[in-house]
C-alpha cells in the first residue's frame, strides 16, 4: 500500500487538473481504475466503483499524500468525504475522526519544521479561500506550538513566560476555529479541533464541558472526544478518579444502544496505562463486561486483546488474565500495550504458578 501511494501515483499528483469548485470531477491519485470510467465516485459498472478510506491507517495516509503533495483541492475533496463516514465493520471509531487525526498526523510531524508548516498552509488558503477544514489544521499547528513553547514537564517547571504563549496561542486557535464558514460547524473536524484549544484554555469562550457536549449532540460516536474529557479528570489534571468513574459510567450508559457497552473500557485504555490500578479504583466487573462486550464489537483486536489481559492481571482475576491471554496469538503479543508494572512475563509468572 504504501508504494502504491507514495510512488506510482506521482504522475497523475503533478497532472490532475483542478476544475473549479466540483471537486468530484477530479481523480484521485490512487484512482486506478480503467481511464474508460466516469470520474467522481461512480459505482457503475463495477469495475469503475472507487474504493478508498476503508481503514483508519488508510485515510490518515491519504491526508498525508494530498496534503504534502499540496493537491489542496483533492485534499478538500477526501476531508468532506471523510467528515460524512460513519464508524467502519467491528465498531471502530468513525472514520470521520481521521479529518482531525490525518490533519494533527502533518501538524506535528517531528522532520518538518514549523516553518515549512506555515507557508504550506498559505498556500492551502490561496487554494481554497473558503476551506472548511484548513482552520482545523491552523488551530492543531497552533497547538503544537503552544507545547512547544510549555515544554512536556510538570506544571510547576513552566515559566510564567512560557504559560502566557501557551494561552496566548491556544486561545487563537480557538479564534480561527470560531471565525470559520458556519459549515464548518457541521464537521466533526471542527468540533474535534475547538475541544483540544479549549481544554488547554484558562479562559476559553465556553467552558470545555459546553464545548464537549455541544460536540457529542452532534457526534454521539466519536470516541476520541469522551478520551480527551475523560483524561482531564485524573488526578494529574487536577481531578479525580471518582470523577472520571462517575463521567465513564454515565457515558458508557447513554451511548450503550450506539457503542454496545464498550465506552467503559475505550475510556480505561485510554488513560489507564501509565497509572497505578490500585489508585485508580476501577470497578472491574463493570470493566470487565466493557471489555467482553467491545471485544464483541473488534474481535479480533489485538490491542484490546492485550489490554483486557494487562487489566485482568492487574485486578488479580486469574481465570479471565488465563482465558484472554491464552486467546491472544503469538505474533499479536504486545508487551508495549500492557499496563506499566503488568508485563506479560510477570503476569504469566503469577498466573501460571501452579500450572
Amino acid at each position: 500500500m504504501k508504494q502504491l501511494l507514495f510512488t506510482a501515483p506521482l504522475l497523475l499528483i503533478l497532472s490532475t487538473p483542478v476544475l473549479g469548485n466540483d471537486l468530484s470531477k477530479l481523480r484521485y491519485p490512487w484512482d486506478m481504475r480503467p481511464a474508460s470510467c466516469p470520474m467522481g465516485d461512480a459505482t457503475e459498472p463495477k469495475e469503475c466503483a472507487l474504493t478508498h478510506f476503508s481503514t483508519r491507517a488508510e485515510a490518515r495516509q491519504k491526508v498525508l499524500l494530498l496534503y504534502y503533495t499540496e493537491q489542496f483541492h483533492l485534499l478538500e475533496r477526501a476531508l468532506e468525504d471523510l467528515s460524512q463516514r460513519g464508524a467502519p465493520s467491528k465498531g471502530w471509531s468513525p472514520l470521520s475522526a481521521n479529518v482531525y487525526a490525518g490533519l494533527y498526523d502533518a501538524m506535528t510531524r517531528r522532520n518538518i519544521p514549523l516553518e515549512r508548516q506555515e507557508p504550506r498552509l498559505k498556500r492551502w488558503r490561496e487554494a481554497n479561500p473558503n476551506s472548511l477544514h484548513l482552520p482545523v489544521a491552523e488551530a492543531i499547528l497552533l497547538g503544537r506550538r503552544a507545547w512547544q513553547a510549555r515544554g512536556g514537564g510538570y506544571a510547576h517547571t513552566v515559566t510564567p513566560e512560557s504559560w502566557a504563549v501557551f494561552e496566548e496561542l491556544h486561545a487563537k486557535a480557538e479564534r480561527i476555529l470560531l471565525a470559520a464558514p458556519p459549515e464548518a460547524r457541521n464537521r466533526p473536524g471542527w468540533h474535534d479541533a475547538r475541544h483540544a484549544a479549549v481544554i488547554n484554555l484558562n479562559s476559553p469562550q465556553a467552558s470545555q464541558e459546553e464545548v464537549f457536549e455541544e460536540a457529542i449532540k452532534k457526534f454521539p460516536n466519536y470516541h476520541l472526544l469522551y478520551m480527551r474529557q475523560a483524561q482531564r479528570l485524573i488526578p494529574k489534571w487536577g481531578g479525580s478518579w471518582r470523577a472520571l468513574e462517575s463521567f465513564a459510567s454515565k457515558y458508557t450508559e447513554e451511548t450503550d444502544a450506539m457503542d454496545g457497552g464498550g465506552l467503559y473500557a475505550r475510556i480505561y485504555m485510554y488513560v489507564g496505562l501509565d497509572e497505578p490500578f490500585k489508585e485508580m479504583g476501577i470497578d472491574w466487573k463493570k470493566l470487565k463486561v466493557s471489555f467482553e462486550k467491545l471485544l464483541a464489537l473488534i474481535d479480533p483486536d489485538p490491542y484490546t486483546r492485550n489490554q483486557f489481559a494487562s487489566f485482568a492481571c492487574a485486578a488479580r482475576d486469574e481465570a479471565t488474565f488465563i482465558k484472554v491471554f491464552e486467546s491472544i496469538k503469538p505474533h499479536d503479543l504486545r508487551p508495549a500495550d500492557w499496563l506499566r508494572g503488568h508485563s506479560p512475563d510477570a503476569c504469566k509468572l503469577w498466573a501460571f504458578k501452579n500450572a
